[in-house]
């Protein structure tokens, strides 16, 4: 696939992200946020949570492949195996239920919305990570996966596994906000 296509479209994703949480889960207050469709589901604070603690690493990890110079970008970019995989267990299609590693777990935290403005300076920082990446080879390996470090995904591979992720998760907070009581939200 094209790789500035590619970056442009992840671009959008995220720009619709950062709109549709501002829109619909900012102006809520902290009771609705935190609200529990069910004791094991998540509130949308929870949602987001979860999501910070993953934008913490991999923005990090990003920031730092991306550091590195490259003389000429590819203009073409090729998901890997290991990259197909991920990002298929983590698509908002794929509605198998995955398992969470409990220091990614946000279940039962006290969160407020600071967890919202969090979310949105990631988001911020992700649509910068995605303008370097236009000038980087997205097919080099240099991101450590999260949950077993001697992988490793390639630059393109991660940035749609954390955008898939993020769908995900900003679906499901949907849901969570679509079962608000229509007098409380």
């Amino acid at each position: 696939m094209n790789a500035s296509t590619f970056i442009r479209t992840l671009h959008q994703r995220v720009q619709h992200l950062h709109a549709t949480v501002s829109a619909d889960f900012a102006p809520l207050d902290a009771a609705l946020l935190n609200f529990k469709p069910g004791p094991d589901s998540w509130s949308i604070l929870e949602c987001l949570e979860h999501l910070n603690r993953y934008s913490r690493y991999y923005n990090a990890q990003l920031a730092q492949a991306l550091a590195q110079p490259v003389a000429a970008p590819p203009a073409e970019f090729k998901f890997s195996w290991l990259g197909r995989k991920s990002i298929e267990t983590v698509r908002p299609e794929n509605r198998k239920l995955q398992k969470t590693l409990a220091r990614m777990n946000p279940n039962q935290s006290r969160l407020d919305q600071a967890v919202l403005a969090e979310f949105l300076a990631h988001q911020t920082e992700l649509l910068a990570l995605l303008d370097c990446a236009r000038q980087a080879n997205l097919g080099r390996k240099a991101v450590s996966v999260e949950f077993f470090k001697l992988l490793k995904l390639s630059i393109g591979d991660t940035l749609e596994f954390v955008v898939a992720h993020q769908e995900r998760h900003i679906q499901q907070a949907g849901r969570v906000h679509q079962q608000l009581r229509p007098e409380l939200a």
